[in-house]
C-alpha cells in the first residue's frame, strides 16, 4: 500500500512484475510430470501443429514460482478433455528453441493451438475454469479468442487482458464490454492505475484509451500521469491525501 506523500516526492510509478524471466537454458529432454507429457523440439510439431484436436501447451520451468500454481491446474484438466483435446508441457530450460520461436517472454505462459495455429495465450495464472472454457470452446469449433469477452467479469482475467492484448484488441473490445477500462477492480484499483503501474511499449496508447473513457482521475494517478502540479493543488485542498492509502 502506498501513500501520496511518498509517491509525490519522486513523481514516478512502480513496475509490477508478473511471471518469471528466463535464465540460461540447456539441452532438450523428454520427461513425464504429473501425468502431462513434456514435449521438445523433436516432437513439438507432431504433438502440437499436426494434432487433430485442440492443444493446450503449458510453458513452465522448475524454478518458476507462479508455475507451481498453473501446472497443477493444467494437469487437472486432462480428465475433463480426454480424447477431445490434448495437454502438454514445455520446459523452457530443456527446450529453449521452442519458446524462443514462439516469442514466449516469460513463464508461466499457456498457449492454445488448433488446426496447427496459435489461437490465444495467457501469461499470468488464471482460474481452472478459464483454461477449461478455452478448451471447451475450441472443442466445440469456436475460436479460442471468442472466449475472452465472456471472461472479463473475472477481475484477474480482465487485468491480464488489459495488460497483454494488442491495443487494437483492447479498443475493439470496448464495444462489447464498455466497462473494460473504467470499472474498478475488486480491491478498488482502477484500470488506469493498473496501466500506470505496468510500463510497456503499449502503455501510452492504453493510457489514452483509459483517459478517453474515464469519468475522473484519482489524485494518486496524477503522479503516474506526470500531473504533479495537479497533485500539489489537490494536496493544498485536502492535506490528508498525503497520508491516505490508495487502492494499489
Amino acid at each position: 500500500m502506498r501513500y501520496l506523500s511518498s509517491i509525490a516526492a519522486v513523481c514516478v510509478t512502480a513496475t509490477l512484475l508478473w511471471g518469471c524471466n528466463q535464465p540460461e537454458t540447456g539441452n532438450a529432454t523428454v520427461a513425464e510430470g504429473g501425468g502431462v507429457p513434456y514435449v521438445t523440439s523433436a516432437n513439438f510439431d507432431q504433438e502440437v501443429y499436426d494434432s487433430d484436436v485442440p492443444v493446450l501447451v503449458d510453458f513452465t520451468a522448475t524454478w518458476c514460482g507462479p508455475c507451481k500454481i498453473v501446472d497443477p491446474i493444467v494437469e487437472s484438466l486432462q480428465a475433463d478433455v480426454a480424447g477431445r483435446a490434448k495437454i502438454v508441457k514445455v520446459d523452457i530450460d530443456e527446450t529453449p528453441d521452442v519458446y524462443q520461436n514462439l516469442r514466449v517472454n516469460g513463464v508461466p505462459t499457456v498457449i492454445f493451438f488448433n488446426n496447427g495455429e496459435e489461437e490465444d495465450r495467457i501469461s499470468s495464472p488464471q482460474s481452472r475454469e478459464t483454461y477449461l472454457r478455452y478448451l471447451e470452446a475450441m472443442i466445440e469449433g469456436q475460436a479460442a479468442g471468442s472466449v475472452s469477452v465472456t471472461l472479463l467479469e473475472d477481475d484477474s482475467f480482465r487485468r491480464h487482458f488489459i495488460l497483454t492484448r494488442a491495443t487494437a484488441d483492447v479498443e475493439g473490445t470496448l464495444e462489447e464490454y464498455p466497462d473494460l477500462l473504467t470499472a474498478p477492480f475488486e480491491n478498488g484499483q482502477t484500470p488506469l492505475s493498473l496501466i500506470l503501474n505496468r510500463p510497456s511499449v503499449r502503455q501510452n496508447a492504453l493510457i489514452e484509451l483509459a483517459l478517453a473513457r474515464s469519468t475522473g482521475v484519482q489524485p494518486h494517478e496524477y503522479v503516474g500521469l506526470g500531473w504533479c502540479e495537479r497533485l500539489a493543488l489537490a494536496l493544498e485542498d485536502d492535506p490528508e491525501l498525503a497520508s491516505r492509502p490508495d487502492a494499489d
